[in-house]
């Protein structure tokens, strides 16, 4: 089985890996009981599947990739506030929470946050920040969407989420990569690379997660080995290894999965507590099963049949980042008119200052993650950029670049005056 099919598998896991299903694990590294999985994490993961899917299936396979799916729901939950009728609808169907209203939607937002950040401790670390950048020189954002952006999206006491300030400086720039430096503890640097001074604003989500294994690995260990890649070669990689009773784990013929967990308490601390975050390992069973070919029916089978036992474990450290437009994916799985100029129906979020109406340009997002024999950190920005039109959309086109029919006709009577083809312009 290729290493990189056991990266890929592994990747395909932890992305989804959520709170509802910390409670799946046996043994001794189970995890204490958590609540049911909430509505809100019920929709994200639904959602994730969907957009994860769209991701992979376009994906080089010998490339690596990383989604947020909790980061890009956030950030499409908070532009939600800003649309309206089709748009709103479409939206919130992608996301899953098309069977509430935004008064509903708003609250279970709030607390599913509440309740993931509630987590932090020193063995474990999940950081979600929010953040609206409004450009002061072409857009006023809308009282109630910056009411409700601040009453749930706002993580910490006092927190401001919405700065106002002009896209044409410099120093915006600057200050809004500095934010996503921070949020991410500076695993991603930055989330663009200019300001488009007719952008109209920028909704951004950031998570930044950091744990340490409850057992870790020895360094002394880790060793060379072969790695085999999706086309058939291999390569030389760096291979963590040991072996540990009581870990989860599941088969069903065609993949198999562990679950690593991670520690509430530090190094220093000796053994600690079982966290309550755990780390889903996929791989193949067979040399012909794919990993891209994993289902989200396969993974919620495996969860539902982990049992605890004494499991060798070998798997590279790895170290990355990944950068995706997820516009495409978006629009492949329903929201259509949030990214049309003209058609976005987007009043609620603002009102442009001159002409022109808002829609969204750009969903970015980027991803960076570390693995080594300690533990596992990982971060991710998502960015819903809201451009203007800066004048009507025409509804239609008409470029002559192919021979074209030419008439001279009367207005008055409708004679006919000349017809022609041009075929060939000098």
């Amino acid at each position: 089985m290729s290493v990189t099919s056991r990266l890929s598998l592994f990747l395909t896991a932890f992305l989804l890996a959520t709170p509802a299903y910390l409670g799946a694990a046996q043994g001794p590294d189970q995890v204490p009981d958590a609540p049911p999985t909430t509505a809100a994490a019920r929709a994200n993961n639904e959602f994730g599947w969907n957009v994860f899917e769209e991701i992979r299936g376009a994906q080089l396979k010998n490339e690596n990739m990383l989604f947020s799916p909790l980061s890009a729901w956030l950030a499409l939950s908070l532009a939600s506030n800003g649309a309206e009728q089709e748009t709103l609808q479409e939206i919130q169907t992608a996301l899953r929470t098309d069977q509430y209203s935004l008064v509903q939607t708003n609250p279970l937002v709030r607390d599913l946050i509440r309740s993931l950040v509630s987590a932090e401790r020193s063995g474990e670390v999940l950081r979600i920040a929010n953040a609206v950048w409004v450009n002061s020189d072409s857009f006023d954002l809308a009282e109630k969407f910056q009411a409700d952006a601040q009453t749930f999206y706002s993580i910490l006491p006092d927190e401001e989420v919405v700065t106002s300030a002009s896209f044409r400086e410099a120093s915006t720039l600057q200050n809004i990569n500095n934010w996503v430096s921070k949020s991410t503890g500076g695993m991603i640097p930055s989330i663009l690379d200019k300001l488009d001074p007719d952008m109209a604003s920028i909704l951004l989500n950031a998570l930044y997660f950091q744990a340490q294994w409850l057992h870790p690995f020895s360094a002394l260990l880790t060793g060379n080995d072969s790695f085999q890649l999706a086309d058939g070669s291999s390569k030389t990689v760096a291979m963590m290894q040991e072996s540990h009773m009581g870990v989860p784990f599941a088969t069903n013929g065609e993949y198999k999965m562990i679950s690593l967990a991670f520690r509430k308490g530090t190094m220093a601390s000796g053994e600690g507590e079982v966290g309550r975050y755990l780390l889903d390992v996929v791989i193949p069973e067979t040399a012909d099963r794919s990993i891209f070919a994993f289902e989200r029916n396969d993974y919620q089978s495996l969860i539902q049949d982990m049992q605890p036992g004494i499991v060798r474990v070998e798997i590279p450290k790895f170290q990355f980042s990944f950068e995706k437009s997820l516009t495409a994916a978006l629009q492949a799985i329903g929201i259509q008119r949030a990214f049309r100029p003209g058609q976005a129906q987007l009043a609620p979020l603002g009102t442009p200052k001159g002409e022109g109406e808002a829609f969204i340009s750009d969903v970015l997002q980027k991803t960076a993650v570390e693995m080594d024999e300690n533990g596992f950190k990982a971060a991710a920005v998502t960015a819903v950029i809201v451009g203007t039109t800066a004048e009507p959309i025409p509804t239609a086109e008409f470029i002559a670049d192919r021979p074209f029919f030419i008439a001279l006709r009367d207005r008055v009577t409708g004679a006919l005056l000349f017809q022609g083809i041009i075929a060939n312009p000098e």
